[in-house]
């Protein structure tokens, strides 16, 4: 029984991760690198007078869901305590999809290892421009306390943007376990290109 669930919790982080996504569109400046990660050389500038299609309005996040998973360190071979928050999120201006996974572990001491600070990378999508390939690069993180998750996603200009979720849950307890699970309801936020943060109740 133990098994089942624990490979129900690792299986979470891939159930809405979506394919592969490869889109067409009208040729965007050059991309810019995310702040997270040493820029590698930019491709060649693109010529465009049109208004850059990637620059989203919003983002809409679908398929919310959260599990905390512990083990009493009394059950043998017990697999190791996790918390996940997966979703999805699609870009409203190229509608472009990716997913995200969101995880943390409990330490040897019984403290949950959850930084808030540390931004999980999501699954990397691209966009075709001129039969050349740029990535889009998501990136998500969370303060587990106060569930308040940022986005941030980069083609060719950062796009960011913060909310607050409202979840609902359900436990179930029993003496070698505890399982906790969320979800919550599907929202399109504003999204913004600094770094400014604004808070959204759902």
């Amino acid at each position: 029984m133990h098994r089942q669930i624990a490979s129900a919790a690792i299986a979470l982080v891939h159930l809405i991760l979506p394919r592969a996504q490869t889109h067409v569109l009208p040729s965007p400046s050059s991309p810019l690198q995310p702040d997270t990660q040493p820029p590698p050389p930019p491709p060649p500038p693109l010529l465009s007078t049109q208004t850059c299609p990637t620059s989203p309005k919003s983002f809409s996040l679908s398929e919310i869901t959260y599990l905390r998973y512990e083990v009493s360190q009394n059950v043998p071979t017990a697999p190791p305590n996790t918390t996940q928050l997966v979703f999805e999120i699609t870009n409203t201006a190229t509608e472009i999809s990716t997913g995200c996974a969101l995880q943390t572990i409990m330490s040897p001491s019984g403290d949950w290892i959850e930084d808030d600070a540390i931004w999980y990378t999501c699954l990397e999508r691209t966009i075709v421009v001129d039969d050349k390939e740029y990535p889009v690069r998501t990136s998500a993180r969370l303060d587990w306390d106060e569930w308040r998750l940022a986005v941030n996603q980069t083609v060719t200009v950062s796009q960011f943007s913060t909310l607050t979720l409202t979840p609902t849950c359900t436990e179930n307890k029993t003496a070698s376990q505890y399982i906790k699970e969320c979800s919550a309801p599907d929202v399109v936020v504003t999204a913004t290109s600094d770094d400014k943060q604004h808070s959204i109740g759902i």
